[in-house]
């Protein structure tokens, strides 16, 4: 066979394969002791096999919305309503000029990047608008609205009476005041969440 070489199979010195003894050891030449120097593969040799394709890295699922409120994973990205604490969910928060606080005796408006303290002798007019309720602490709660519009709230100080946001209480730490929530304090005076996104400035020109 045409480029196969052939040794011998004491001393492994190429020989010929016409050669009827090892010129090296004196080994006699048969089918036996002359073996081929590149023997050909062999049922028992394992088949090389391909180098395996690199497979694309599975996609990165998006994660599971959580309510803005209790911070609880939704069932589904269309709830209507969060099932823990009755808040509105959103994927996209809000952005407000300026988040109004609707009571019974008139409205606390907070502009975006502002703080409030709601009470009896609170900031933002709530002193006057919650005069007289016996109920309300005089620093109850403290409303933040960020430079980008979202509001949060937390108890300034502990309230015998609490303070709760959609009907779940708040503490000490801040907690998401979604629009459409209701901010309740104690239990006789509640006020609606509403969340303006256009500058008072703007309506007063036309």
């Amino acid at each position: 066979m045409s480029g196969t070489t052939w040794q011998c199979g004491g001393c492994r010195s190429p020989v010929s394969l016409t050669a009827a003894m090892c010129a090296v050891c004196g080994t006699i030449l048969t089918g036996q002791t002359r073996v081929r120097s590149d023997p050909p593969a062999t049922d028992d040799d394992p088949p090389t096999r391909p180098a395996a394709p690199t497979l694309p890295a599975a996609p990165t699922l998006p994660a599971a919305p959580a309510c803005q409120a209790c911070r609880r994973e939704l069932p589904g990205p269309d709830e209507p309503v969060c099932p823990y604490c009755g808040a509105v969910p959103s994927r996209v928060r809000p952005r407000a000029a300026t988040v109004e606080l609707r009571f019974d005796t008139g409205t606390v408006r907070v502009p975006a990047g502002d703080t409030a303290v709601i009470g009896r002798q609170g900031t933002h007019d709530s002193d006057r608008l919650l005069h007289g309720c016996e109920y309300v602490s005089r620093w109850h709660v403290v409303v933040r609205v960020a430079a980008d519009g979202s509001a949060r709230a937390r108890e300034e100080r502990p309230s015998a009476n609490g303070t709760f946001v959609n009907g779940r209480r708040l503490g000490p730490d801040w907690c998401d005041l979604p629009d459409g929530a209701q901010l309740r304090l104690g239990s006789l005076v509640a006020a609606a969440v509403r969340y303006d996104r256009e500058p008072k400035a703007n309506r007063d020109v036309r």
